[in-house]
């Protein structure tokens, strides 16, 4: 069997024909979809990947998993992406942006250090979930939201009193930033304050609002 290979058990009672009872998809060449409807449906499948073998029977030194019945379930063999790392913004004029996200990223509790990238100044704001890293730009073009790239940045404190009090602080610091006040059309306690960095870029403050609560702690028990 080579490398990057799925197994997928045909259905109880199916004689398929050759040696092995088991169809096989290509992960090089079959696409993503099929073969993630195949691995989700209610059987247990098998996927071979170097020396590793999920839901099979113990076979010599194979490390062995087993996924689950559940088509709901995230197969245990899945990354589970924990969080951002870090966010790189490119800025026109460094020393100008520095100013403005000095007193934005200590409003918000962000912790700040330099460090260079070949002879190159950069910038790291960070607090105990990601790093947001400003570095000098090598173009002139100005940011455009609707351009492709980025169109807005969204920073998420606990509850929109939280919003309040990140936006009457900016405020404070002649920080130009919207009024927080409540989105419905996005979500029913949606509470957001909006402001722009030198460049243009779009930064929003928002609450951690219900739907991404349950999203959060319910994560294994919902369906796609």
């Amino acid at each position: 069997m080579k490398k990057s290979q799925v197994l997928i058990p045909q259905p109880m009672g199916a004689n398929p024909s050759g040696s092995s009872r088991f169809p096989v998809y290509n992960a090089k060449t079959d696409s993503a979809a099929a073969i993630h409807e195949m691995i989700c449906k209610p059987v247990n499948a098998i996927l071979i990947i170097g020396q590793l073998k999920i839901g099979a029977a113990d076979t010599g030194n194979h490390r062995i998993k087993r996924i689950n019945k559940n088509p709901w379930t995230r197969p245990s063999h899945m990354p589970d992406i924990i969080g951002t790392d870090h966010i790189y913004i490119t800025v026109s004029n460094l020393e100008r942006s520095e100013a403005f996200y000095d007193i934005v990223m200590q409003v918000l509790d962000f912790r700040k250090h330099h460090f260079e990238l070949q002879g190159e100044k950069h910038i790291q704001y960070s607090n105990r979930h990601f790093g947001y890293v400003l570095r000098p730009s090598r173009a002139k073009e100005a940011h455009n939201p609707y351009a492709p790239g980025l169109h807005h940045l969204c920073l998420r404190v606990e509850d929109e009193h939280e919003v309040s009090a990140a936006a009457k602080l900016l405020r404070a610091q002649n920080i130009a930033v919207s009024e927080p006040q409540n989105y419905p059309e996005y979500a029913p306690d949606y509470v957001a304050s909006f402001f722009t960095d030198p460049d243009g870029v779009q930064l929003e403050i928002t609450n951690y609002r219900q739907e991404r609560r349950q999203r959060h702690d319910n994560w294994d028990h919902m369906t796609p």
